[in-house]
């Protein structure tokens, strides 16, 4: 029997971290390392278990042993990386993020035979960017490619397709085409998360101008007239992210946390919720007026448009917090306790997006405090 051993423990702590149970996986971790402090993948699952709970400090000592005993562990490295960005270390943390490009969960769905780019501005050359995880990484990350065109570089994307009409509109490169098909012709290429490290970016230097994307222009007056008649403050409510990742369980509140935020004085809240989430209404009604739209977007040219027309959007880390970010609407963004290193560590505001302010947890799975505040909030917004 394993019972008591560093090995049990260790098992123990990995499944637990695996059901995004951080608290006890965090307990059973550091029994693991205090019996056996010399196997690097205890050290690293005990980084991750803080890293889930935002606990600094531990995370960065885990991290940093498992890595003086395995200095190739590309898990590791790449958990040190997240740490370091949430911790606002972002030129640091980005180059260690790097290691992530060879875990089998960060591989892209397809391959691209030309050299990646190393981060030198080539002018007249055609980088290719190709999305490499979900839709809002390449909504928060696409933002580089005007930079790098003002600079003589031609950029092309490869990514969703509910993606293409969006960035067509917004003119931000030059040529475009779904995952489905090839790529545009190119010379050089990178998954788009690796931009921030191959563009150096630091807290001081991350292209936070807005918008940086638009509507379609017959998206934007089509959605424009429709939400034209809505009364009070008009703003979009989504309650419920991609089940893709795991952490769709830590992130996402659901409609019945959120509930409260329908029923404020002066607020018409439009309901932008597709696909997962939207099962909450079979159970639970909104508590006021409310427009629900999630039925009628089809992509996020469409979301776009109607986000344009909105006052505010309310959103857990999701691509519509992204979405409304990169379209320089005011965007109230609820965070879990453990959020992801985008939203930083303890900030209300955030560096990549001038108009999102954040509402965090202060109790681990409790929304029940942050939406309290965001209500006040927006009855303070109809009273101006």
């Amino acid at each position: 029997m394993l019972r008591g051993t560093a090995a049990a423990w260790g098992t123990a702590g990995a499944a637990l971290l695996a059901a995004w149970r951080q608290d006890e996986a965090r307990g059973a971790l550091r029994r693991a390392v205090a019996l056996d402090p010399s196997t690097a993948e205890h050290w690293a699952n005990l980084g991750f278990a803080g890293l889930g709970r935002h606990a600094i400090a531990l995370a960065e000592i885990a991290f940093d042993r498992a890595l003086r005993l395995s200095p190739g562990m590309d898990t590791a490295r790449a958990g040190r990386g997240t740490l370091r960005m949430l911790n606002g270390r972002l030129r640091a943390g980005a180059a260690d993020y790097e290691a992530r490009l060879s875990l089998p969960t960060f591989q892209p769905s397809r391959s691209y035979s030309r050299p990646v780019w190393d981060g030198r501005v080539q002018p007249g050359k055609t980088l290719l960017i190709h999305a490499d995880r979900g839709h809002g990484d390449a909504i928060q990350f696409i933002r580089y490619a005007r930079p790098l065109r003002a600079q003589g570089m031609r950029v092309v994307f490869h990514g969703p397709e509910g993606l293409l009409d969006l960035f067509r509109a917004s003119d931000l490169v030059d040529d475009l085409s779904g995952l489905d098909g090839p790529p545009p012709a190119h010379d050089l290429q990178i998954p788009i998360m690796s931009l921030i490290h191959r563009m150096g970016t630091d807290l001081d230097s991350v292209p936070a101008a807005a918008p940086y994307l638009r509507a379609p222009d017959a998206a934007a007056r089509r959605w424009a007239n429709r939400l034209a008649g809505l009364s009070g403050l008009k703003a979009g409510l989504v309650w419920h992210g991609s089940v893709a990742f795991p952490y769709h369980r830590q992130r996402s509140p659901g409609f019945e946390a959120v509930r409260p935020l329908t029923g404020v004085s002066g607020v018409t809240a439009v309901l932008l919720q597709v696909a997962h989430g939207r099962s909450d209404l079979e159970r639970l009604r909104p508590l006021g007026l409310v427009l629900d739209l999630g039925t009628e977007l089809r992509d996020f040219a469409d979301t776009a448009a109607a986000i344009q027309a909105l006052d505010i959007v309310i959103s857990p880390c999701t691509a519509v917090a992204h979405l409304a970010g990169a379209l320089g609407k005011p965007v109230a963004v609820l965070l879990d306790q453990g959020a992801e290193w985008r939203w930083m560590f303890g900030r209300t505001d955030s560096p990549w997006y001038p108009t999102a302010r954040l509402y965090r947890q202060s109790v681990f799975g409790d929304w029940s405090e942050p939406v309290e505040r965001l209500c006040r909030d927006l009855s303070a917004m109809t009273a101006t």
